[in-house]
């Protein structure tokens, strides 16, 4: 489905749940994210991530490239391993991103500072 979605710069839906892409897989996501023209934005909406195996490494790629060529609006990363650092990076994305209105992250290994750079 990566490959998929690097072809296509209207896909609004990539749903990965459960798909043990690991930080290897977030990696492979986030240079898929430039669209084909390498110019402007994707029309991705919604990216759902839950249960991947994915740490801060992945999450932090994952969050600048979505940051730069995304107008996400729902980016669900719940059952991840995703820690302190990845949750400082998807507070950067949060504050930047105006059109996120919903980020799941349930069942991460987020402390309490982690999770107070995501506000």
């Amino acid at each position: 489905q990566i490959e998929d979605f690097a072809h296509n710069a209207h896909q609004l839906t990539l749903d990965l749940r459960h798909a043990c892409i690991g930080d290897w897989g977030a990696e492979r996501l986030a240079k898929a994210m430039p669209p084909p023209s390498k110019m402007g934005f994707r029309s991705l909406e919604v990216l759902i991530l839950d249960g991947n195996y994915i740490c801060d490494s992945g999450c932090i790629r994952l969050s600048l490239a979505l940051e730069r060529y995304c107008a996400v609006h729902k980016l669900s990363m719940a059952r991840n391993g995703i820690g302190d650092l990845g949750a400082e990076a998807l507070g950067s994305l949060v504050t930047r991103v105006f059109s996120l209105t919903h980020l799941g992250l349930a069942k991460n290994v987020i402390s309490d500072a982690g999770a107070s750079q995501l506000c």
